[in-house]
């Protein structure tokens, strides 16, 4: 039997009764050694490591966005669907053209067919009404001041469904980069500050951990409208691009 059992069991070496207070004591200690025993190296040579998540945020301004239009078709003939569709499409692309937006960011290829029917009560059967003709376009506004013309364009064209804008920033991967860096920057503050009050010399990284997405969602930027003019101001509040990193540092005593 060991001294920490001993102690814990309320008897000295010897044998010896001791007072509930003395064992308790007693019991504390031995988990704290053993706590600081599973901390240390458990073989000489090895060297001490402390693990430290960081995060850095950067804050953009969106630079473009991200808009969807829905138009539907309903009757019985599919192909004058089809061709009442294709003339809609064709107008709206004719007017996004003309107000800036450029040809490759305009994506019309979604395209549904679905059958529409509708139950009878007398008969307890389904009834078939039709078809239905859904075609989506993406649009991508790639200069965010022309949003508010590019949404009274739209409109104009007597579509079924506008989405709200999803705004974007068009360096993404630079402002992430940069947060990357503040996450490095504020692990290493936060692991000298426990090496420091630990007694411990803080030494270099030994491994840096990224999740598996490099990219945490963001809430969206918001999108303020102010109406001085004819087709609306649209300004784009901020939004955040994050990282996140766990890094390893060695520790040496002093």
């Amino acid at each position: 039997m060991t001294r920490c059992s001993q102690a814990a069991e309320g008897n000295d070496p010897s044998g010896s009764p001791k007072p509930a207070l003395v064992t308790r004591i007693a019991a504390s200690i031995c988990v704290v050694f053993t706590i600081l025993a599973l901390a240390m190296p458990s073989h000489a040579g090895e060297t001490a490591t402390l693990t430290i998540e960081g995060s850095g945020n950067v804050a953009v301004v969106p630079d473009q966005a991200d808009i969807t239009v829905s138009f539907e078709e309903r009757g019985w003939d599919v192909a004058d669907l089809e061709s009442r569709m294709d003339g809609r499409v064709d107008r709206l692309i004719a007017a996004l053209l003309k107000a800036g937006i450029d040809k490759n960011g305009i994506d019309s290829a979604h395209v549904r067919i679905t059958p529409v029917s509708r139950y009878d009560q007398a008969t307890r059967r389904q009834i078939q009404e039709g078809f239905e003709l859904g075609r989506n376009v993406s649009i991508n506004v790639a200069e965010i001041e022309k949003l508010g013309a590019i949404l009274a364009a739209v409109t104009e064209q007597q579509v079924n469904q506008v989405s709200s804008p999803r705004l974007s920033f068009s360096d993404h991967e630079g402002a992430y980069q940069r947060a990357l860096a503040m996450a490095v920057e504020q692990a290493q503050a936060r692991a000298g500050v426990i090496a420091e009050a630990g007694g411990l010399e803080l030494g270099p990284i030994v491994q840096i951990t990224t999740p598996g997405s490099p990219i945490r969602p963001m809430p969206e930027g918001r999108l303020a409208m102010a109406a001085t003019s004819d087709v609306g101001n649209y300004t784009p509040g901020e939004m955040l691009i994050s990282a996140t990193l766990s890094v390893t540092f060695a520790l040496h005593s002093d």
